[in-house]
């Protein structure tokens, strides 16, 4: 298969309990770089308020790269406040431009600094980490990447570390950034049960297999909070487009900066269209020809809710004892070197924007409301922290 075309090619998987079959992942290819893009200081802006426009910044910066070309696939990841994506090399200088470009714009906006850099794959391979990817077809609309082999992790470092691997800064920003497909109009969804727990996992290599870990996280997952429409997050009378200010000003923000036009008088023209009382019109004028229920059913179905990439992601529905009888769990295999874990809960859901994918493709971002990942990432790092530290000691 052509280098370019390997993720649009890639054979799928349909059962998310694949994700700890080895044998059904692909090598990435050696001559593809990985983006990476974060926001610097994301658990101080978001304790400071700016939980909305750190997600908001982040998922700029994601879909400037996926807008590069649609009629190629990148595989990636969103982790709330960056994300990493592979990439051809023919790509890598536009990749670059784009991100300078919304890099640029969250800084002028939001005064939040996003970190943006690129790392060949063959970098990682000569360190001795692996980048392997197999494809999860979650539904008919959305196709979720996973990775495995501890290569993202490690570009992530690189980048964070190094500043060979750093995009540099330039005086002037060669291209803009598309950032078609970009929404936020959708309010914060309660949870279907009594709360939303925005989990991270992370097994120890040096204790035992990886897969054997994962394998039996996931059986005690499903074991308290049963099957994965169980444990799902929303259903689809969750679901309201309603006249929200703060989502209203980041997305006429985010149009005053592409186009150049007044703010304040685009915000009073969208904030006054979006109060207006004919929901169909709104529909229409957003998404076309779809019908309001078949779109709302395309959302419920299209959302992230369940990832790995060297490590498990998942925003779930349950209820105090479900949650108390899995920290139970965690913490037991914590303290047994076994894995590290971050947790946050909250009462809904953020989905944080809408990116229209290509042939009718959609992915829905989302997280625990009020900072979920990113608290759970700030708890996951410290525990990471102190196994290192009581690992080096026995």
């Amino acid at each position: 298969m052509k280098s370019s075309y390997f993720y649009n090619d890639l054979p799928y998987v349909e059962d998310f309990k694949d994700i700890t079959n080895e044998r059904l992942f692909k090598d990435a290819p050696v001559d593809w770089y990985i983006i990476v893009s974060d926001v610097r200081g994301s658990t101080a802006a978001v304790e400071d308020g700016k939980y909305h426009e750190v997600n908001f910044a982040a998922a700029c910066a994601t879909t400037s790269v996926l807008n590069i070309d649609k009629n190629i696939e990148f595989p990636f990841v969103f982790g709330g406040d960056g994300s990493t994506i592979l990439i051809p090399p023919e790509y890598v200088d536009k990749a670059g431009d784009v991100l300078r470009d919304a890099q640029n714009f969250a800084k002028e906006s939001f005064n939040i600094d996003i970190r943006i850099g690129c790392v060949p794959v063959i970098d990682i391979l000569r360190s001795r980490h692996k980048i392997k990817i197999v494809k999860l077809k979650v539904t008919d609309n959305y196709y979720q990447a996973v990775f495995h082999g501890g290569g993202l992790d490690h570009a992530e470092f690189l980048v964070k570390t190094e500043e060979k691997y750093q995009f540099k800064t330039k005086k002037k920003i060669d291209g803009k950034a598309d950032f078609t497909g970009l929404q936020c109009v959708w309010q914060d969804i309660p949870s279907k049960k009594d709360e939303i727990v925005s989990l991270l996992i992370k097994a120890n290599p040096n204790y035992d297999s990886e897969t054997r870990i994962y394998n039996e996280v996931m059986r005690k997952i499903q074991q308290i909070y049963g099957r994965k429409d169980e444990r799902y997050p929303i259903k689809e009378g969750s679901i309201s487009i309603k006249s929200n200010y703060k989502k209203i000003k980041l997305e006429t923000i985010l149009e005053a900066y592409r186009t150049g036009q007044d703010f304040r008088k685009k915000f009073l023209i969208n904030y006054l269209k979006s109060i207006g009382s004919n929901i169909k019109n709104f529909f229409k004028s957003k998404i076309k020809s779809i019908s309001q229920k078949a779109y709302k059913y395309t959302i419920v179905n299209s959302i992230d809710s369940e990832k790995f990439d060297d490590m498990l992601r998942m925003v779930i529905a349950g209820n105090a004892d479900q949650r108390h009888q899995l920290v139970g769990y965690l913490e037991e295999q914590y303290q047994n070197g076994k894995l590290a874990y971050g947790i946050h809960t909250t009462s809904s859901i953020h989905m944080t924007c809408l990116i229209v994918e290509r042939k009718g493709k959609h992915v829905h971002f989302i997280d625990g409301s009020n900072g979920g990942y990113t608290y759970a990432a700030k708890e996951l790092k410290n525990r990471v922290k102190w196994q290192k530290i009581y690992m080096q000691t026995i």
